[in-house]
């Protein structure tokens, strides 16, 4: 879940994005995520509802949703693959 605090500028982003969207200019915003016990990825509405409801927007208006999961392993960082949106 994103973000683990208050993001008045994460919600800034994503109305850009949505700004850009509606404009029919392409959007698409990436979470790297390095939490290896996740399986999906969701807006933290108990923590900013006001940026879960800009992403729910952000995902209604059809802005790419990239939620990367990576692993730091060895000094190196391994990537494991896209998360798919909690339902």
């Amino acid at each position: 879940m994103f973000p683990d605090a208050p993001t008045t500028r994460g919600t800034r982003h994503l109305e850009t994005l949505i700004d850009l969207k509606e404009r029919g200019e392409p959007a698409a915003i990436l979470f790297l995520v390095f939490r290896p016990e996740a399986r999906c990825f969701s807006a933290n509405g108990e923590i900013d509802a006001l940026f879960a409801a800009t992403f729910e927007k952000a995902v209604r208006q059809g802005i790419d949703i990239f939620p990367l999961r990576f692993a730091y392993r060895d000094g190196s960082i391994i990537y494991l693959g896209r998360l798919p949106l909690c339902a």
